[in-house]
C-alpha cells in the first residue's frame, strides 16, 4: 500500500467491539450535522486468515482543498469482539499536485 499512510493502530478509539462497525464510529461522529454530508461507501471483504478487509470511502467535502478521505482496515474478530489489526489513510484533493488522486501525502 505505498500511496497510503499506514496509522499506529494503538492511537485509534476504539481499540474493539462488540460489532464490527462500531470499531469506525470516529469516522461517522457529526456526518448527519454536514449541511452538505458527503457521499459515502463501506466495502467489507472477507481475506485469508480470518480477517475482514474494510473501505470506508468519503468524498465531496465542503472544503476548499479536501475532496475526501479514505480509510482501509484490516480487521479480525477475537474472544473480545472485534479489533483492528491495521489501518491506512489516504486523501484526494480539489487541487494542487494531488488534485483529482488518492494519496497519502496532504492536500494544500
Amino acid at each position: 500500500m505505498d500511496e497510503w499512510r499506514e496509522l499506529d493502530v494503538a492511537q485509534w478509539e476504539p481499540q474493539r467491539a462488540a460489532e464490527l462497525m462500531g470499531l469506525f464510529g470516529p469516522l461517522f461522529a457529526g456526518y448527519a450535522e454536514f449541511r452538505a454530508p458527503p457521499n459515502m461507501s463501506i466495502e467489507i471483504t472477507e481475506a485469508p486468515g480470518e480477517t475482514y478487509e474494510v473501505m470506508i470511502t468519503q468524498e465531496g467535502f465542503a472544503d476548499d482543498s479536501v475532496a475526501g478521505e479514505r480509510w482501509a482496515a484490516k480487521v479480525k474478530h477475537g474472544v473480545d469482539g472485534w479489533y483492528i489489526e491495521a489501518l491506512w489513510w489516504q486523501q484526494t484533493c480539489y487541487r494542487g499536485v494531488f488534485a483529482g488522486m488518492w494519496t497519502k501525502e496532504r492536500c494544500l
